[in-house]
């Protein structure tokens, strides 16, 4: 089943802006993570 091409495009978009959003949140997790191992 194939989706439609703006929809992939929104989801990229959308992916791109949560992981932008996220970045330092996942940098402090990262580093938790890494601290106790």
């Amino acid at each position: 089943m194939q989706q439609p091409v703006h929809r992939r495009q929104l989801h990229r978009l959308w992916c791109s802006k949560f992981l932008d959003d996220s970045t330092n949140w996942n940098a402090a997790m990262f580093t938790n993570i890494a601290a106790k191992t």
